[in-house]
């Protein structure tokens, strides 16, 4: 598989050389010193993603991007800006302009490798999904029965091992596919992000949504199943599990539509315990920066913790479930996901009904 390609711009070539040394090990990275100088190499060089300088003489960060923008052939590469100081205001109008990513000076060089790996997954799946919804129409309704059929007995495998673990107790996974899917058609019934949604086989996602704690088989059963509050090492151990489970599902790398199905579930596994206001883990992304699928499974695995007994706790009902997500809309959850859900949350744990 070929490396993935960036552009470093930044007018400080100290930073420029620091970021690419640490980069060019995952990466094909080639560095630029100006606005001018990035299109300059976008002539010869098509990455997969910028690094963006905001502040740098004569063409700044921000026009840069509106120019990126305006022009066809790059205004589908996306674009991560690099701030010298924390400004919300100045943050606000980047991701306006259509940046997917905001981070600030010093950054850490770890962190940002898993921004950038992060970023690099959702262009790809997206590729795919588009490549998959284009080709629909030549796949023979045969083989796509079998390899629906193939997925379905790795996946229920993939589920035994959960539910031997405790990952998972009675019907948990069940349920947080059945919820999954109605969240999903309310979604489509209301408009809200249609047009992402409309791009997806929701069948597949749903399915891959049952695999989206499977992490959590790489974590000891003495946090795993502990009574009680975590200390901090049990609370870390625990966190570990986010990349347990993108590490075990990317290991199948297919293509076609089995490959989207591993996609989402990859993307869920790696991103359903990220916050909407950036305060989750393990990458601190906040707001739409957080893909459309980990914050809809987020939501939806909340719903489950809380209404189910745990070691650590008992159950809460279900209206006090709603209730705790509601109080929660634009710090843990997308606000526009929760305004949904609040219209909807009858139906969870329940045959989904037409909508009214």
């Amino acid at each position: 598989m070929s490396r993935k390609r960036i552009i470093i711009v930044d007018d400080s070539r100290a930073d420029l050389s620091q970021a690419k040394s640490f980069l060019e090990d995952r990466f094909e990275v080639v560095t630029a010193v100006s606005g001018e100088e990035l299109f300059s190499v976008l002539g010869n060089f098509s990455p997969d993603l910028i690094l963006l300088d905001v502040e740098m003489p004569v063409l700044d960060g921000y026009t840069v991007i509106k120019m990126l923008r305006a022009d066809q052939k790059y205004s589908g590469i996306p674009v991560i800006f690099i701030a010298g100081r924390n400004d919300p205001a100045s943050e606000l109008q980047g991701l306006n302009l259509g940046a997917v990513d905001y981070v600030y000076k010093p950054f850490s060089l770890p962190l940002l490798k898993k921004r950038i790996e992060m970023h690099v997954l959702i262009v790809d799946q997206n590729k795919k999904l588009m490549e998959y919804g284009k080709n629909l129409h030549k796949l023979v309704d045969e083989k796509v029965s079998v390899i629906k059929e193939l997925h379905s007995m790795i996946f229920e495998i993939m589920k035994g091992m959960m539910n031997h673990r405790g990952v998972f107790t009675d019907n948990s996974a069940s349920r947080v596919r059945k919820n999954f899917e109605i969240f999903l058609s309310a979604l489509k019934h209301y408009g809200v992000y249609q047009d992402e949604i409309s791009k997806w086989d929701t069948n597949l996602l749903c399915f891959s949504s049952q695999l989206y704690d499977i992490g959590k088989v790489g974590i000891s059963d003495a946090v795993l199943l502990k009574p009680g509050r975590l200390d901090q090492d049990e609370l870390n151990e625990m966190r570990r599990h986010t990349g347990i489970g993108e590490d075990i599902i990317k290991r199948v790398d297919v293509d076609g539509p089995e490959g989207a199905l591993v996609m989402h579930a990859r993307i869920m596994a790696a991103t359903h315990h990220e916050k909407w206001d950036g305060t989750g883990y393990p990458l601190g992304l906040g707001g739409q920066s957080i893909p459309l699928q980990g914050r809809i499974i987020a939501l939806v695995d909340v719903y489950e913790a809380l209404v189910s007994d745990r070691p650590y706790k008992p159950a809460f009902s279900h209206k006090e479930a709603v209730e705790i997500i509601a109080d929660n809309g634009g710090t843990h959850f997308d606000p526009a996901l929760v305004e949904v859900f609040v219209k909807v949350a009858d139906q969870f744990r329940s045959e989904a009904a037409p909508f009214q």
